[in-house]
């Protein structure tokens, strides 16, 4: 089952899945969030009620929020391009932690 993007392409947090999906060429089908198309509105509601974008469906579970977004192909989805640290951030100095 391929990956479904639902999105609009005007959106800054959109814009930041689409660019890792087209960096590690992750193959999807983007479907466009457009005033008046109710079908793909109701899809999109059905999938995540608070009706934010975007939404990555994957193997039939839905993905939220362009970070979350980003770490999901990270790790399931791994191409050339890393799309997130090696290590966690916790580990790092400027992190503090109390």
């Amino acid at each position: 089952m391929s990956m479904k993007l639902y999105a609009h392409p005007f959106s800054s947090y959109c814009q930041k899945v689409l660019i890792a999906l087209y960096e590690n060429h992750t193959p999807f089908e983007f479907c466009m969030l457009a005033p008046g198309d109710e079908r793909a509105a109701a899809e999109h509601e059905a999938l995540w009620p608070l009706k934010r974008i975007p939404v990555l469906v994957d193997e039939g579970r839905a993905v939220v929020e362009a970070s979350i977004i980003i770490e999901h192909l990270g790790l399931h989805h791994p191409g050339p391009v890393r799309l997130i640290p090696e290590r966690p951030r916790a580990d790092d100095p400027w992190v503090l932690t109390h």
